[in-house]
């Protein structure tokens, strides 16, 4: 398995609990997907570059987990199906990397 890094910005209107459930739909799905989770941080709300679905902020999540490469795109196309998530990018990491 590979380590990613994944960055998500959410809407900005979400609440905290709506926010950490987002959180957990997302560490289920990377266990599912046959991964392991390693790590989340909140980065929070921040004033985005340019507008994104008529928003001028989001909500930033950093995530760090492992994946088999081969459930990646299931994982991408599940995530790009959540109506919270305005964008995410997916890093692959170095082996040598620690989180």
């Amino acid at each position: 398995m590979r380590k990613y890094e994944m960055m998500v910005i959410f809407k900005p209107n979400l609440s905290d609990e709506d926010l950490k459930n987002e959180e957990e739909k997302i560490k289920n799905l990377i266990l599912e997907s046959g991964g392991e989770f390693i790590n989340s941080n909140l980065w929070g709300k921040r004033k985005l570059a340019y507008q994104i679905e008529k928003q001028s902020e989001g909500i930033y999540y950093l995530f760090y987990f492992k994946i088999p490469q081969n459930k990646l795109t299931e994982f991408k196309t599940t995530l790009k199906l959540n109506m919270n998530i305005l964008r995410f990018m997916i890093l692959k990491m170095e082996d040598t990397v620690n989180v």
